[in-house]
């Protein structure tokens, strides 16, 4: 799997918005491992997917979701 930078930058930008923690921009290779469990919870093929349908709804449980995995050994 990978991700688009543009989707990168957004799910970036969501950790930051609801969380403080700035993720750093080569830190994508973490996505991967700590997302695609939540990929078939949400009905998304891939990561990018994933990250379409968070764009297309307002903040919701799976937002949350998402940013407790991203945010997991951050600090």
């Amino acid at each position: 799997m990978s991700i688009t930078p543009a989707n990168f930058s957004y799910l970036r930008e969501i950790v930051q918005k609801h969380t403080g923690i700035i993720i750093d921009a080569d830190k994508d290779y973490l996505v991967d491992g700590r997302l695609g469990p939540l990929l078939t919870g949400d009905g998304a093929a891939t990561v990018d997917d994933l990250v379409h349908s968070l764009v297309s709804r307002p903040f919701s449980s799976t937002h949350e979701q998402v940013v407790e995995a991203m945010t997991n050994n951050e600090t």
